[in-house]
């Protein structure tokens, strides 16, 4: 009754689908790359969500939500963008001020990178929480990033809804884009466990596979990925928590490494407290 399989065999049978399994969901986007039937299992996942919502006890976050949005839209963001490459920051990395000030500086080589004043956050924690997004607010928040020349986004499940409503922009995952610098990949080592963040990972999955295997090849990195080719999260972030503790012990059993590099920052608070070894962000490894 919780896996994909199971939703989508409940609505083919008109049966209904409980909120708790809905939202017991961490929305990494595993499942959509390997359906059989080519589901976008996560867009049907969120729309679900938006659905149940009236009928889940959470009145105080959709409350908080709603009002995130509602401040947005009153605020003036329109920035000049075009031709140019827009860095969508999250929250995290907001409130990290010296983790965002090295990416920015590491991927600002041409003088060509924006970062962006509305980065979307209020729009990723509705679609996670099953909050209906104003017309308005999708306008005011998608509408000027058609003239990005390239879009840098920081939030794995924003990157989805962008590559969704934005076909013909170029969207990288930040991950993506950090890994691929000469400075960070020619420091990786074979000692090194590389934990990608899962949601980017799964959202542009071809793309991602290729490259992170290339990545695994040349500089012999361990990677959080199981025998399905599909990355591991560890849910040490997000609305929806699962068991991030016991979730991160094993993803990192058997495996003999000296220091653990991680894309997202939110990944290393939970990953210090189960390992003895250093665990640091991919910009901290130049």
């Amino acid at each position: 009754m919780l896996t994909p399989h199971g939703h989508a065999k409940t609505l083919q049978h008109n049966g209904e689908i409980k909120s708790e399994a809905l939202f017991s969901c961490i929305l990494c986007g595993a499942c959509t790359p390997v359906c059989p039937q080519n589901i976008d299992l996560m867009s049907m996942f969120i729309t679900l969500r938006i659905k149940a919502n009236k009928n889940v006890q959470q009145v105080e976050t959709n409350k908080a939500v709603q009002e995130r949005i509602k401040n947005n839209l009153q605020q003036d963001t329109a920035q000049n963008i075009s031709g140019k490459i827009v860095f969508l920051a999250n929250e995290a990395l907001h409130t990290n001020k010296n983790y965002l000030d090295n990416i920015f500086t590491l991927l600002n080589e041409n003088n060509n990178l924006i970062l962006a004043d509305d980065d979307g956050a209020d729009i990723a924690l509705a679609l996670e929480t099953g909050i209906e997004i104003p017309a308005q607010r999708i306008k005011q928040f998608f509408e000027p990033l058609r003239q990005a020349e390239k879009i840098i986004v920081a939030d794995g499940l924003l990157i989805r809804e962008l590559m969704n409503r934005l076909p013909q922009n170029r969207i990288v995952s930040l991950g993506h884009e950090l890994s691929s610098l000469h400075a960070v990949k020619t420091r990786l080592c074979p000692t090194d466990f590389y934990v990608i963040e899962s949601r980017a990972y799964h959202a542009d999955y071809n793309t991602l596979l290729t490259h992170y295997d290339a990545l695994q090849q040349k500089q012999g990195c361990m990677l959080n990925l199981d025998l399905h080719r599909l990355a591991i999260p560890t849910g040490a972030n997000g609305v929806i928590q699962i068991d991030a503790e016991k979730q991160s012990r094993w993803m990192l059993e058997g495996w003999d490494f000296e220091r653990i590099v991680v894309e997202d920052i939110n990944d290393i608070a939970i990953l210090s407290r189960i390992s003895d070894k250093p665990v640091v962000h991919v910009t901290e490894i130049i």
